[in-house]
């Protein structure tokens, strides 16, 4: 494994967390909530629909949608939410993104 391979997972990490801190705690508090909300009616989902509809929704935006990242990791960590793969479709950058399965869908 080269140098890169070794420090991907940490710049993208890096990069969310930034991208989280610059959020503020307002906009990371509402999200999460809206994120739980998503999670709850729906089993299964990209990531980016959940951005999309709080965006239709009219919410409150982060300076850098990237920062939802961080929100999907931790909803993984508290078992609302589990990575199911990578065969979600990304329209903003047209390629494959994740997808979740909810765990506490109705």
């Amino acid at each position: 494994m080269n140098q890169l391979d070794l420090s991907m997972p940490e710049a993208r990490q890096s990069g969310m967390d930034a991208a989280l801190e610059h959020a503020g705690d307002d906009w990371k508090h509402e999200a999460y909530t809206f994120l739980i909300g998503f999670a709850k009616a729906n089993p299964l989902f990209c990531g980016e629909q959940v951005s999309d509809a709080h965006i239709a929704a009219g919410l409150l935006q982060p300076p850098d949608l990237r920062a939802w990242g961080g929100l999907y990791v931790r909803a993984q960590h508290e078992g609302v939410i589990k990575r199911l793969d990578n065969d979600g479709w990304s329209k903003r950058r047209a390629s494959p993104c994740p997808r979740y399965r909810s765990l506490v869908a109705a």
